[in-house]
């Protein structure tokens, strides 16, 4: 399942709602962190699950009361079936790590973000960036049948996916990289929208088994991280079609 869009659109925040959703409903999930340090990871899981204003939980700024609700909060909490690790190996950002991490957890589904910029080991030394993201598709749909995974690699819309405003809004042709992601993939999603607004597109640009179309979510991380779906997607508001998914998805 491909997610993409384009740079500083919440493409990290709103696959880490998703994660979180799909771990608290029990499935076993990896967050593979290529972009960001593990522990910011972390955070922002801390936020999302304690519904903590994030600028001010990154700042120690939270008000005392919040705070002892958090702390209390996390004490008599279950723990998530849940790891996160950004692993990396002195021999280079290939796929060793996320292959070792399958292998030792057995989950259902990996996240990777900032998924680009793995250089698959099998990869030639003089490969153009198209040849070389070929490639990790390829192998990233093969580690998906071979382990019964679900993976979500997160990378990036190429420029043809902004328009002069700032709008963003991408396509298959837009997807950075190489075809092969629209190729292999059973599912593409792109997330749209404006930078420093609220809300986001969120589009389904192929499904393997499903419809595709487009559904508006919110986008703040104040007074907490709040992704739901916006009223705009409901019957008679301003987004139409919305989407029908089948299975994990």
């Amino acid at each position: 399942v491909t997610v993409c869009g384009r740079t500083s659109l919440g493409k990290t925040w709103l696959v880490i709602s998703w994660c979180h959703h799909l771990a608290k409903s029990g499935a076993r999930c990896v967050f593979f962190t290529k972009e960001m340090p593990t522990e910011q990871i972390h955070d922002r899981f801390e936020a999302f699950h304690y519904a903590l204003p994030y600028d001010a939980m990154r700042a120690s700024d939270l008000p005392p009361k919040v705070l002892r609700r958090w702390r209390q909060s996390r004490q008599k909490d279950p723990k998530l079936p849940l790891v996160i690790s950004g692993e990396e190996t002195l021999e280079g950002g290939g796929l060793a790590p996320v292959i070792a991490l399958i292998q030792r957890y057995r989950p259902q589904v990996v996240f990777i973000d900032g998924a680009y910029l793995i250089r698959p080991e099998n990869a030639p030394k003089n490969a153009q960036a198209t040849e070389v993201l070929r490639l990790l598709s390829n192998r990233l749909k093969v580690i998906a049948k071979v382990t019964k995974t679900v993976i979500f690699p997160i990378i990036q819309m190429n420029r043809q996916a902004e328009a002069k405003d700032g709008s963003a809004k991408g396509s298959i042709s837009s997807v950075y990289g190489s075809d092969a992601w629209a190729q292999d993939s059973d599912y593409v999603i792109d997330i749209g929208g404006k930078r420093g607004t609220t809300s986001r597109l969120i589009s389904l640009l192929k499904g393997r088994e499903s419809n595709v179309g487009d559904f508006q979510v919110n986008f703040q991380l104040d007074p907490k991280p709040d992704f739901s779906e916006s009223a705009s997607s409901q019957p008679g508001g301003a987004v139409a079609g919305k989407v029908s998914f089948k299975g994990i998805a």
